[in-house]
C-alpha cells in the first residue's frame, strides 16, 4: 500500500514488541487496488509465520486478514 516502511522493519518490530510481551494485534489488508498475486502471496506467507510462531507460543492475542 505505498507505506514508508518497508517489509523488514515491519517484521522485525512485531517480532520485537511480541518477543517483549507487549500486547500485539496485527491486521493485514490484502486486495487492495494495484496488489499484484506475488504481493499477496508474500504477505500470506508471512503472515502464517508470524501465525504459526507466535499462535503456537500463546503470544499473538489478535491475528486478523482483511479482503
Amino acid at each position: 500500500m505505498n507505506k514508508k516502511k518497508v517489509n523488514q522493519e515491519i517484521i522485525n518490530s512485531i517480532n520485537y514488541l511480541v518477543d517483549n510481551n507487549v500486547n500485539t494485534f496485527v491486521n493485514l489488508f490484502v486486495g487492495y487496488p494495484g496488489e499484484t498475486e506475488r504481493d499477496f502471496l508474500e504477505t500470506f506467507e508471512q503472515s502464517l509465520e508470524f501465525y504459526k510462531k507466535y499462535k503456537r507460543e500463546n503470544k499473538l492475542n489478535k491475528f486478523k486478514i482483511t479482503c
